[in-house]
C-alpha cells in the first residue's frame, strides 16, 4: 500500500515500511530536487542543441541525479523484498 507525503513542494509516493524520518531527511530532499533541477534543465535545452554540449552536460547531470536518486530510494525495504522476490 502506497501513501502520499507531502514535501515543501512536492508530493512523495512512499511505501507504508519506508520511515517517515527517510522520506523528510534533508538529503532526500536535497536529491530529490537535484533530480528535478536537472530534468528541467534537459527538458529546457533548444531542440537545434540537441546532442550538442550543453546537451551532453545537461544530460550527465540528469542521469547521475536519477541514478544517485533511485540508490537512495533502493534502501526502501519494501523494494529489497520484491526485488528478491522477482530474482528468485
Amino acid at each position: 500500500m502506497k501513501g502520499l507525503c507531502s514535501g515543501p513542494s512536492y508530493p512523495i509516493a512512499m511505501s507504508k515500511n519506508m520511515r517517515v524520518a527517510d522520506i523528510n531527511s534533508e538529503n532526500s530532499e536535497y536529491l530529490l530536487n537535484e533530480l528535478n533541477q536537472a530534468t528541467a534543465e534537459l527538458m529546457s535545452i533548444d531542440k537545434a542543441s540537441f546532442g550538442g554540449e550543453q546537451w551532453q552536460i545537461a544530460h550527465r547531470r540528469q542521469q547521475a541525479a536519477f541514478g544517485t536518486w533511485l540508490r537512495f530510494i533502493r534502501k526502501d525495504p519494501v523494494f529489497q523484498t520484491r526485488s528478491k522476490a522477482m530474482a528468485g
